[in-house]
């Protein structure tokens, strides 16, 4: 079996899509505490996980992009 944790060590291009497949394994496997942490360079996942999934704190800090932190606050508006 895979350990989806150490699949950065077999493929070096995990680490620019990190954010990506975190934000996936979180909404669709599991959300586990040591995979949320690893969206972090990417405001549009971080955007998305807290939308989608569930509004974090800890999530909720990378989202710098403006136009991510403006559609956050839209959002977070309607509620």
């Amino acid at each position: 079996m895979i350990n989806f944790l150490e699949i950065r060590r077999h493929f070096p291009q995990y680490q620019k899509k990190k954010s990506h497949w975190a934000y996936h394994y979180c909404r669709y496997v599991k959300d586990r505490p040591e995979i949320r942490k690893r969206i972090t360079g990417s405001s549009e996942y971080a955007y998305r996980y807290c939308r989608f999934i569930k509004d974090r704190s800890e999530v909720r800090m990378y989202i710098t992009a403006n136009y991510y932190l403006e559609r956050y606050r839209e959002w977070k508006a309607k509620q």
